[in-house]
């Protein structure tokens, strides 16, 4: 998997966190902080789980979401499963 699209989705996902903090994001949507920090970040894939969490959270329409699903292969450096 290219770290560009784990960079890509990472900048992605920290612009629609806006003035937010990662506390704030992780108490609304469930997903751990740290997980969070390493996604936005570019160290990791989130797992498809937490891809729908954040989908949820940030009110992400359907072609957006898609295109997430398009930057992560079918075997990649995900986050561990929870």
């Amino acid at each position: 998997m290219a770290t560009t699209d784990r960079t890509r989705l990472g900048k992605h996902l920290r612009k629609l966190r806006g003035d937010r903090t990662l506390a704030e994001v992780s108490a609304s949507s469930g997903i751990d902080k740290a997980i969070l920090s390493r996604v936005e970040n570019g160290e990791v894939m989130p797992s498809l789980r937490t891809l729908r969490r954040l989908r949820h959270f940030y009110a992400v329409d359907d072609d957006a979401f898609l295109y997430w699903l398009e930057l992560i292969p079918e075997h990649s450096d995900r986050e561990p499963a929870a």
